[in-house]
């Protein structure tokens, strides 16, 4: 069964027991979309634990606010996550946040879907 939510700043479902985020183009993150993009996916998760694939390709700019909300509030109901970030910029910038940020959850920033999904399976329940 495939549960989906789109919103205003990122399309979220679940398929194979992954659940995928990927930002729209061009997202400033505030602190308000940052509570946003949590509330929407725990609506589709249903309370239950998922390994995360976040692409993060369209994602420009985050506020200080939302990346210490997301870094404290953003792995609920996650057994780990996964970044894309196929750009120079969205890598050193994910990157940055996993060194700083110290997430609850292990979490790890690549370059290709292929290597972020076998990281992934490993964690699902």
């Amino acid at each position: 069964m495939k549960r989906s939510g789109k919103g205003r700043v990122a399309d979220i479902w679940i398929q194979e027991d992954i659940l995928y985020c990927n930002y729209h183009s061009d997202t400033i993150l505030t602190l308000e979309k940052a509570q946003e993009i949590v509330m929407q996916r725990l609506e589709v998760q249903k309370d239950k634990y998922y390994p995360v694939y976040c692409d993060i390709n369209g994602l420009r700019h985050s506020h200080k606010e939302a990346r210490e909300y997301l870094a404290k509030h953003g792995s609920m109901l996650t057994t780990a996550v996964a970044y894309l970030a196929s750009d120079h910029y969205s890598y050193r910038m994910i990157s940055f946040f996993i060194r700083n940020s110290k997430p609850r959850i292990p979490s790890k920033v690549f370059r290709h879907k292929f290597h972020e999904i076998n990281y992934l399976r490993r964690y699902k329940k």
